[in-house]
């Protein structure tokens, strides 16, 4: 059965395409590209470090990974290492943890000045919108 990639436009095709996921996320590990089957591996040893039982861990790398195949599959894609990879986590984590009145709690935490940090967060807000729309996402949230 070949993994046939999700291209959707809007959240009522996204729900129906949870079942497909869910049934592809089953399937043996002769089904998975030896890349996919490594990257849903990690995913599965990470869920399991941050408390999820083994069953649970397997269900939800799977269709993590098959998530991001259907987003980003047949494209060329970079991921940073070493510190460019740090500094994305770091930023991601900053614009999550940011409440609107928090700069100078984040900015000691973080290590920067508070310019720097409504900087980070204008430049993650983009992303995030930019990311929103190339998966079809369409609501406003506020955190």
């Amino acid at each position: 059965m070949p993994l046939v990639p999700i291209k959707t436009s809007n959240q009522q095709q996204n729900k129906n395409n949870v079942t497909d996921i869910t049934k592809a996320a089953a399937l043996p590990d002769s089904y998975w590209p030896s890349m996919l089957s490594a990257i849903r591996d990690s995913a599965e040893v990470a869920f399991i470090e941050c408390g999820e039982d083994k069953e649970k861990a397997i269900k939800l790398a799977s269709i993590a990974v098959i998530t991001w195949a259907n987003l980003i599959g047949g494209q060329m894609l970079y991921l940073p290492i070493g510190q460019r990879l740090k500094k994305a986590i770091r930023d991601g984590e900053l614009e999550s943890l940011f409440d609107g009145s928090n700069t100078i709690e984040l900015a000691a935490r973080f290590q920067m000045s508070r310019q720097t940090v409504y900087k980070i967060i204008s430049e993650q807000r983009k992303l995030r919108i930019l990311n929103r729309e190339r998966i079809g996402i369409n609501r406003n949230e506020n955190s």
